[in-house]
């Protein structure tokens, strides 16, 4: 009986020190950040009205550190017209997937390396990145 006992305590201990380490490791599947990327009808209603002004000016403004979101950015100025920022911190990461992880954990932001010049001459802006959970991209419209 006491044997069982002890197994059964050093699976339970287990199992926490597992759940401790992946939300250490794994912050923002954790939190419960606020969806609010364009549904399919948005976005169609989005395209016709880029489609249908001319002399709109629009920004695909992006963070990629593995290249997928580069290129979601890169499709999207191509289909639309877009200027390309990328977003870049001021000093480059050394392990981008720990020092993002940390400030996910600390809710800090590293300073930008720069700004859009002229951002008011903007009509729609897109913000692509990294999905932290699944490594898909976000487009939003501002």
């Amino acid at each position: 009986m006491k044997q069982k006992r002890g197994l059964i305590t050093v699976i339970i201990i287990l199992l926490a020190l597992l759940t401790a380490y992946n939300i250490f490791r794994y912050p923002a599947m954790f939190r419960r950040l606020p969806d609010r990327s364009l549904g399919e009808a948005e976005t169609e209603q989005l395209k016709d009205e880029i489609a249908a002004k001319e002399g709109k000016r629009v920004l695909a403004a992006y963070f990629s550190y593995s290249g997928t979101t580069r290129r979601a950015a890169e499709a999207l100025s191509s289909q639309t017209g877009a200027a390309l920022y990328e977003i870049a911190p001021k000093e480059a990461y050394s392990n981008v997937y720990m020092q993002s992880n940390m400030e996910i954990r600390r809710n800090s932001r590293p300073e930008l390396a720069g700004t859009v010049e002229n951002m008011e001459d903007y009509d729609i802006v897109f913000v692509g990145y990294p999905k932290l959970e699944q490594g898909f991209t976000r487009v939003y419209s501002v």
